[in-house]
C-alpha cells in the first residue's frame, strides 16, 4: 500500500525515464508531470484523498520479465467503487 499522493510523481518519473534503453524521454520534465496529472484527472478527477493505491514491483505474471522496469499500480476509487490497473514493463 502506498500514498495515492505519490502516484502522479511515480508515473511522471517512469515516463520521463523513457524506458530501459533510453536516457531521457522525448518529453521534458514539465510535460511528463502534466501528462501524469492528466492521467490522474481522467482516472479519478485528482481526488487523491479518495484513492487507495497499491504498488507492486514484482513480476507477478509471465507478462513481466522480472526487470527493473516492472511496476503495477492498483488504484481503488472509494467514492465510485471502481478500480484501475496500470501495468508497466520494458523488455527486448
Amino acid at each position: 500500500m502506498d500514498s495515492p499522493f505519490l502516484f502522479d510523481g511515480h508515473l511522471a518519473r517512469t515516463l520521463y525515464a523513457g524506458g530501459a534503453y533510453s536516457t531521457k524521454s522525448r518529453l521534458d520534465a514539465k510535460q511528463t508531470k502534466q501528462l501524469a496529472l492528466a492521467v490522474c484527472d481522467d482516472l479519478f478527477e485528482q481526488r487523491f484523498s479518495e484513492i487507495t493505491l497499491f504498488n507492486n514491483y514484482d513480476a507477478w505474471t509471465p507478462w513481466f520479465h522480472g526487470i527493473a522496469w516492472d511496476w503495477t499500480a492498483f488504484l481503488f476509487d472509494r467514492r465510485k467503487r471502481t478500480f484501475s490497473i496500470l501495468a508497466v514493463t520494458d523488455t527486448d
